[in-house]
């Protein structure tokens, strides 16, 4: 058997984490088991799987080049009818001007 110290217990300070001895109570103090965890829980950096980081930016990626290119569709049906517009205003003009020379020389070709 061994001798006890001054400043110590006879309880064992079991569940405690980082025990300290507190002489103006005669005690031990300390973290308890679960306190400790959650003090780790807390402080802990949620690690990244490069996999899942890796899929979240190609998925992003994916998102962004579909709204383009439904930008650019709109774009394109807009530029479409745009240069639909611009014939069907040009045609009729081009086409009365063969006929006001078909007019002119009586349908005649010179041969």
């Amino acid at each position: 058997m061994h001798e006890q110290v001054d400043n110590s217990t006879e309880v064992e300070p079991s569940g405690l984490i980082n025990p300290v001895w507190n002489p103006s109570t005669n005690s031990w103090t300390g973290q308890s088991m679960e306190d400790y965890l959650a003090e780790q829980k807390k402080n802990a950096q949620q690690q990244v799987d490069p996999n899942q980081q890796q899929l979240a930016q190609l998925l992003q990626l994916i998102v962004q080049l579909k709204a383009e290119s439904e930008m650019n569709k709109a774009q394109i049906a807009s530029l479409t009818a745009q240069l639909a517009k611009q014939s069907n205003v040009v045609q009729p003009a081009s086409h009365s001007a063969s006929q006001s020379t078909t007019a002119v020389t009586g349908g005649a070709t010179n041969v």
